[in-house]
């Protein structure tokens, strides 16, 4: 994942992770993925907040207000190279979003302590990528976007994404002769509904989307 030609020639300036480098999905399978910002908010929102011990180590009981069901969230702190840091102080979780605007080294991650913050983007903060946090799992149905040359060339693999989560379209990798890549659309003639390359989208179902081409001036000497 890279956002600037400083860290490498490859720059894919992709804001969310791809499924399959998700610490949660490599691990669980299936339809399980680390969750977004937006979801630790929703638990903020719509749970009471418990400070509280279970087996030895502090973390709060979130509990909602709809359903009554709970779960506990340990405060386990943050592991770097062969030591912990913080435990049974801070809550430190890893989210799937990445620093695009700051350094591809860094991620995002949502973090609690024993008083609960005052405002929701206190929550929110940034860290590099090699540090071992707590992931809280989330479950999940994946829309699969597949991408259509439409008239050129090359391959492009498919783009898992989580249903009714935010990211980004992966960048475009097919190349037409003569031509300059527009976009996307749903529809080959651009009739559907079109998408701009790294559009940020929020699938509720498979799509398949058609790379978009416009011939290049003619440039009479």
């Amino acid at each position: 994942y890279n956002t600037d030609s400083h860290y490498g020639t490859v720059v894919d300036n992709k804001e969310f992770l791809d499924i399959e480098d998700d610490a949660a999905h490599a691990n669980m399978g299936d339809k399980w993925r680390m969750p977004t910002g937006n979801e630790y908010v929703e638990l903020l929102n719509h749970c009471t907040w418990t400070w509280a011990s279970q087996n030895g180590i502090n973390g709060y009981i979130v509990k909602s207000k709809t359903n009554g069901n709970s779960m506990f969230l340990p405060a386990a702190g943050w592991k770097y190279k062969t030591g912990s840091e913080s435990v049974s102080k801070w809550g430190f979780y890893w989210l799937n979003s990445l620093t695009t605007s700051i350094s591809p080294a860094n991620a995002y991650y949502w973090k609690f302590y024993s008083e609960p913050y005052k405002y929701q983007y206190d929550h929110h903060d940034y860290t590099g990528r090699y540090y071992g946090m707590t992931i809280r799992a989330v479950y999940a149905e994946f829309a699969i976007i597949t991408f259509n040359a439409n008239g050129g060339e090359g391959e492009m693999p498919a783009q898992k994404m989580a249903i009714g989560e935010s990211q980004a379209l992966m960048s475009n990798a097919f190349t037409r002769a003569g031509y300059n890549f527009t976009g996307w659309n749903t529809a080959p003639d651009g009739s559907g509904t079109a998408y701009a390359e790294h559009q940020i989208i929020n699938p509720q179902q498979n799509l398949t989307l058609y790379a978009q081409w416009k011939r290049e001036p003619v440039v009479v000497t």
